[in-house]
């Protein structure tokens, strides 16, 4: 887990509900009758996300983890960075990846593609001081052009900073082109499916290949 001062980090043990108030700066970690979890808000988007499963714990009421978008991305801007990372990827001897940011501006979410480098394996903003996109984005997404949707071990060491949800297309030019997401918190990661993110119609064409455990219990709030 990336280095966050202990100053930002809340503990919590949590004997009744509903949550207690969420007061960390950071983040900040519950302990409930059935593990432990860990919690964030920002603006757009609130998360309480699995990190270890105990046995029960006397005394301690059970917690269910949530993703919170209030209102989900709507289905249009996902269908714009898929068609856009098709045009990434049109010349199959040079195909690129591509790097989208999605920010809450003025109580709505906007699009925007960064200026960045681009390579078959790799694409990175050109800016990443406090003003730029790559630093105020609450959902980051990139393409892996044919290659399938998943998270790497390159992408695991990129996306440990920081409180955001983090997704990923593959094989964008298929008939049936993929889609992953997960929430990033400091260096913990979660997998959650698309359509606690987006406002999905039930004839999307992206598959959500997202893999998630049956025990999670991941509701929306």
């Amino acid at each position: 887990m990336t280095e966050l001062s202990t100053d930002l980090i809340g503990y919590k043990f949590v004997q009744q509900l509903p949550l207690p108030t969420h007061t960390s700066t950071g983040l900040e970690y519950l302990i409930g009758g059935n593990g432990i979890f860990a919690r964030a808000i920002r603006p757009g988007l609130e998360v309480l996300m699995p990190i270890a499963r105990t046995q029960p714990i006397k005394g301690l009421v059970t917690i269910t983890p949530f993703v919170a978008i209030e209102p989900k991305v709507p289905e249009a801007l996902l269908i714009e960075m898929w068609r856009r990372s098709c045009q990434a990827c049109a010349d199959p001897n040079n195909p690129l990846e591509i790097l989208f940011h999605l920010l809450w501006v003025e109580e709505d979410w906007q699009l925007v593609v960064p200026e960045q480098e681009q390579g078959r394996f790799h694409c990175r903003p050109i800016r990443i001081d406090g003003d730029s996109s790559a630093v105020q984005a609450v959902l980051e997404v990139h393409s892996h052009h044919q290659m399938s949707a998943y998270f790497s071990s390159t992408d695991d060491a990129d996306e440990c900073h920081g409180f955001r949800i983090y997704g990923v297309f593959g094989k964008v030019r298929s008939i049936r082109p993929e889609m992953q997401f997960r929430v990033g918190l400091f260096g913990h990661f979660w997998q959650v499916p698309a359509t606690l993110i987006f406002e999905l119609s039930a004839d999307v064409f992206v598959d959500d290949v997202t893999n998630r455990r049956e025990d999670d219990d991941l509701i929306s709030q």
